[in-house]
């Protein structure tokens, strides 16, 4: 694990903080609280695309701001 700057730090904090409600929601649910794409969906009551779509998004939000 790399060792992450307080600078880094609050730009990943900002921009988890802009992503919308929902792809909070659903990275939170996958990378906290360790549940499948699978769990995710029957739990949010979606579609597996969906929180495909969602996690897509977010992620691709948070790897900007990282790079």
């Amino acid at each position: 694990m790399t060792e992450r700057s307080p600078e880094d730090e609050a730009r990943v904090r900002a921009a988890f903080d802009r992503l919308p409600q929902r792809a909070k929601r659903i990275l939170y649910l996958n990378q906290i609280e360790k549940m499948s794409y699978v769990e995710i969906a029957r739990h949010e009551r979606i579609f597996l695309w969906q929180v495909r779509r969602h996690m897509r998004c977010a992620l691709r939000t948070i790897a900007m701001v990282r790079e």
